[in-house]
């Protein structure tokens, strides 16, 4: 912060009140040692609270602004009587009105900047709140959309025209098993995972349809994915399987990671 903006910000006054806390308070600190001019700025103010908080180590009855004007005008007097004895001690409105309005600025500028402060905090809240809205609701929309798919899965099994083709563990893993619902009208296919094992951020688990004796690729899928669209495979698949492969998939397959394959029946 440069060293007008510093002084503009009330931050100073702040310092001296005690006001500041944690890394803004080491940041006065540190400054103060560096810069000259702002420690002597800093000086001038602790000096006028040292006045005006000689105003408030008085009773409690009487306010701030009060106790200053008080102990200005018994300073007046004081005056008056040493250099003219027989004189009627006056007050000094103007002094009173320049000490009272610095009394008011000093403790204006603290609230100014408490306000400023409460109020960024506020805008973080309803900045996050909204932010958790548009999570909740694309989550929404996610489920509503799985929800309909499940529905017309259901609907095409019960016609006749889906195949389910179940798939379990290849001899080198274990726990692995998914279901393909392959649509042989429309060669459209739905996968169905079972708590599949994440794999590293740059690995994709990757469905193969096995169409005349070839692997056919139909899309990449992520452990969390439990229902979705894959690739539609056209032709008499015999077989699907699912490799681990690099993210973004393979041309073919890498049958030493072949972690689960079934056949296809009816």
């Amino acid at each position: 912060m440069e060293y007008k903006e510093l002084i503009e910000s009330g931050k100073l006054e702040l310092f001296a009140l005690g006001a500041l806390e944690g890394q803004e308070k080491k940041e006065i600190e540190s400054l103060l040692e560096e810069n000259k001019e702002l420690r002597e700025e800093y000086d001038q103010i602790v000096a006028a609270l040292h006045q005006y908080g000689n105003a408030v180590s008085e009773p409690a009855d009487i306010s701030i602004l009060e106790k200053a004007k008080a102990r200005i005008d018994n300073n007046i007097e004081e005056e008056q009587v040493v250099s003219h004895p027989a004189a009627k001690p006056k007050s000094n409105p103007f002094k009173w009105l320049s000490i009272a309005a610095s009394v008011l600025l000093i403790f204006s500028v603290a609230m100014n900047f408490q306000f400023n402060k409460d109020l960024q905090a506020l805008e973080q809240e309803v900045l996050a709140l909204e932010a958790e809205q548009s999570q909740i609701a694309a989550r929404t929309v996610e489920l509503n959309e799985a929800l309909v798919s499940r529905e017309e899965l259901i609907a095409d099994i019960s016609s006749g025209e889906v195949i389910r083709t179940y798939m379990g563990s290849t001899p080198s893993y274990n726990g692995y098993e998914s279901t393909v619902f392959w649509n042989k009208v429309t060669s459209e296919v739905i996968l169905a995972t079972n708590n599949l094992p994440a794999l590293s951020a740059n690995e994709q688990y990757q469905l193969w349809a096995i169409v005349d004796g070839k692997p056919v690729d139909a899309g990449v899928f992520d452990s969390e994915n439990k229902l979705l669209n894959m690739k539609p495979i056209q032709g008499e698949a015999a077989a699907f399987a699912v490799t681990i492969e690099p993210k973004g998939g393979s041309v073919d397959p890498t049958l030493e990671k072949m972690c689960m394959m079934g056949n296809v029946s009816g």
